[in-house]
Parts: structure tokens; C-alpha cells; sequence
């Protein structure tokens, strides 16, 4: 096992590194008592998360501030939360928050013991895990949060469900109506909106997947980009901000309200197979785009759908997807061209090339603007910082071949004169058909 502040340099493709998670969500399992027409996850199945999985899981995984327990019914399948918890126990994980949200009709010995499962949990976070400070801290929550699903879809009765949990949760674990949760916004009049608000009669929330894709107002899924990590000031410990899921059968995916069907056919791996940080390495290079991006992409998406959106906004919409289409291209086939070059390399090169290929899209949308002005533009919107000069497309291209052969140095100090050849024979291979669709 390696971890990142070893004297060492990790070999990211290949060892397991043990990570910090901010948000770590488990699907406990596939089995579900219900068949909400919402359901984005589509028909359930008889599968739950294996100990051998939860083992994986958990041996490589160094701390957990928010873990997050999904499904499926998750209370439908007692015997995995309960191993769960001994995990973490015997393990002394430091976990700060367990959540779930159930569908509140679970009210028999498979949820009482679910409930006593996160009891014990609830504990040792408290205990174990907890300092006095938080312990003490009026603003902190309960370390165990059990919500109840609220939605015009679900069929159930909430207070029946609180009530039930209640008489079983001990006073580590707070039991509540998941539309009673403050999303963080405020409507005009400035009162603080909650889930149930949010969600409303209409459907503004449903993706398509699943069940959801017949709603008429489902919106694209956000399921590829990139994940993001914080590092400290040495840079030689990372923890992963973006929000990671390991499903059932062990396949990593983003947490997003995805369907069992598009998580077991795209996804960054197996746990079985391969440790999850080289899943996240390996899944970066293919999946550069932020998730901010990838929401614009799927929202101008669904507004090119409306077949009242004027010419000029769906000439917008079109232009704004293709050029997020063309960033991807060139990043991953990028890659694949230069396989030492460093992330921070080859975005500058797909940024210069960017601006210059706008230059030529460009300049029969607005013809007052100059190739200059057009470059300025592209640098503004990708890069961070002030720009104290202005650019032009040899200056761009130059720059590219300044890093082009810096790679070249690279790659011959790795791999030496012959493996260089063999590299270029390798290249000559490589179909560059993708520059056509530039």
C-alpha cells in the first residue's frame, strides 16, 4: 500500500493509493419494495454489495468526512449496513457523517435492524471520532442522519416511517423528512426554500434515466467529467472533492441519479479488479471536462429541444456544445499523441489550439473582431489570471512546438533512442481522422 507523501513518486496508474474521500456513496443494494414511475435507478435487482466489495472499499480508503448510503432500498438489505459498520469499527476508520435517504415503508425487523446497525455506527463516530470541540458545537448535526423520501412519487407515510425509526434510533441518529431539508436558496421574498419546495408538482429534478426518461421535463444526465481533488500546500497529499459512488456489483461512477443500466455500461472500473485511485488517475485523462461544463452541455441540450427557441439562441446553444465538444477531442487525442506530456502541457497546448481553430469559426460571426481579438477571448475564458499581452496565432503555434518538444526530451529520457522510434511507429498508427471533425 502506498501513499502520497512517500519519499517514493507513486506509480498512479498501478498502485493503490489510500485516499480521502469528501463524499463516499455506497450502493448498498439494487433491491427495491417500489416502482416510483420517478425512479431514475429503472427496474430493481436481487443484488447487494458483497463483503468482499465492502472489504476492497474500505482497505483502501484512508478517511471519510460525508458517507453516504444509497440503493435501491438500502433497509431492505440490514446485513450489508451491519457489515459495514463492523468495518469501520475494526478498522478505526475516521468517518465523520453517515447519511441516507430511504423510501420510509421499511417498517418491520429488516428496518429496525438497519437502524441498529447505524445506532452503533452513530456511536463511534461520536465517540471515537468526534473531538470535544465538535462534540460541543450547537451548529453540528447528529453524526447519523435518516431522512425520508418526500415527493409526489413516493407512495408512503412519512411521520408513520419518523416515528417508527424513532422508538429504535438511539441519540446519535436524527430521524427526518428529507423535504424538510433547506436547499440553500431563497425564493424573491427571500424565505429559504426546502427539497419539497424545490421539487413542487413538476419535474424540473428528473433526469433522463430510468423510469424518469418518459418525462416530458427530464433533463440530460451530467454521468462524464472529471474528478477534482484538493492538495495541500506540499502537494503530496490529495483528497478527492468529487463526489464518488461504488455501486453493488463494485463498478465506480460518479454520484450522480444514474440507472443501474448506464453505471454497468460506463464507468472507471471495477473494485475487484483495480484500486479506485488508479480508476480515478486512468478516468481523468479520458473525462477532462469540468462538472460545471458538462451541466452547460446538457442544458443547452435540453433548451435545443424547444422548438420555440429562436434561431439566434439555438445558434448559441450549438456553438457553445461544439466548442466544449472540440475541448474533449483535443484533450484525449491530445493524450494519445503524447503520452508524457503533464496535464498542465497539454491544456495550455488544447487551449492555443483552441483559440486558434475559433479563430477560423469565428470570423463570420462577428466580423469586427480580429484574430487577436478572438484569441484574447478564448485565454480570458480558460485560463486563470490576468493576461498582460496580447496573442496571435504563430504566437500560439509557437508555443505549442516549444511544448511539443519538450515532451519529445521527455519521452526519449524514458524510454531512450529506440524507444523513441518505436513511439513514432506507435504515432504513425494513431488515427488523426479526429482532427477532421475539428
Amino acid at each position: 500500500m502506498k501513499k502520497l507523501n512517500e519519499d517514493k513518486k507513486p506509480n498512479f496508474e498501478k498502485d493503490m493509493i489510500k485516499l480521502p474521500f469528501y463524499n463516499l456513496m455506497l450502493e448498498v443494494t439494487r433491491k427495491c419494495n417500489l416502482r416510483c414511475e420517478h425512479c431514475m435507478r429503472g427496474e430493481p435487482q436481487n443484488l447487494n454489495m458483497s463483503d468482499r466489495i465492502l472489504e476492497k472499499i474500505f482497505e483502501q480508503t484512508e478517511q471519510i468526512y460525508h458517507l453516504s448510503l444509497t440503493g435501491g432500498e438500502p433497509f431492505l438489505s440490514p446485513q450489508v449496513i451491519e457489515k459495514m459498520v463492523d468495518i469501520i469499527i475494526e478498522k478505526k476508520l475516521h468517518l465523520w457523517r453517515c447519511t441516507t435517504v430511504d423510501n420510509g415503508t421499511i417498517l418491520n425487523e429488516l428496518g429496525i435492524r438497519s437502524v441498529n446497525a447505524l445506532n452503533r455506527l452513530g456511536e463511534y463516530i461520536y465517540n471515537q471520532v468526534w473531538n470535544e470541540e465538535t462534540r460541543n458545537d450547537p451548529k453540528k448535526k447528529s453524526p447519523i442522519s435518516i431522512s425520508i423520501s418526500n415527493s409526489i412519487y413516493h407512495k408512503n407515510d412519512i411521520q408513520k416511517a419518523i416515528d417508527f425509526y424513532k422508538s429504535y434510533a438511539n441519540k446519535y441518529v436524527n430521524i427526518d423528512d428529507h423535504g424538510e431539508w433547506e436547499t440553500g436558496l431563497k425564493d424573491k421574498q427571500g424565505n429559504v426554500i426546502k427539497n419539497k419546495d424545490m421539487k413542487g408538482n413538476g419535474t424540473n429534478w428528473i433526469k433522463k434515466e430510468g423510469r424518469a426518461k418518459s418525462f416530458d421535463n427530464a433533463k440530460y444526465i451530467t454521468d462524464t467529467y472529471k474528478v477534482e481533488f484538493w492538495l495541500d500546500e506540499d502537494k503530496n497529499k490529495a483528497a478527492v472533492t468529487t463526489s464518488i459512488q461504488v455501486c453493488a456489483n463494485g463498478n465506480v461512477v460518479l454520484a450522480e441519479p444514474l440507472s443501474f443500466e448506464t453505471m454497468d455500461k460506463k464507468n472507471m472500473g471495477n473494485v475487484l479488479k483495480e484500486p479506485i485511485s488508479c480508476m480515478l488517475y486512468k478516468w481523468n485523462w479520458i473525462e477532462p471536462l469540468s462538472r460545471a461544463e458538462v451541466i452547460e452541455y446538457c442544458n443547452n441540450m435540453k433548451m435545443l429541444e424547444n422548438p420555440k427557441l429562436t434561431l439566434r439562441k439555438r445558434a448559441e446553444c450549438q456553438m457553445k456544445n461544439s466548442y466544449i465538444d472540440m475541448k474533449k477531442l483535443l484533450f484525449v487525442e491530445g493524450h494519445k499523441d503524447y503520452p508524457y506530456m503533464s496535464k498542465n502541457d497539454l491544456g495550455l497546448c488544447m487551449v492555443a489550439k483552441l483559440a486558434t481553430l475559433c479563430c477560423e469559426e469565428w470570423k463570420d460571426i462577428d466580423p469586427d473582431m480580429t484574430e487577436e481579438d478572438i484569441i484574447e477571448v478564448i485565454l480570458k475564458y480558460e485560463c486563470v489570471g490576468e493576461l498582460t499581452q496580447r496573442f496571435t496565432k504563430k504566437d500560439l503555434e509557437r508555443i505549442i512546438s516549444n511544448i511539443v518538444n519538450n515532451h519529445t526530451q521527455t519521452l526519449i529520457k524514458k524510454r531512450g533512442f529506440w524507444g523513441y522510434v518505436k513511439y513514432l511507429m506507435e504515432l504513425s498508427t494513431h488515427d488523426k481522422k479526429y482532427y477532421d471533425k475539428l
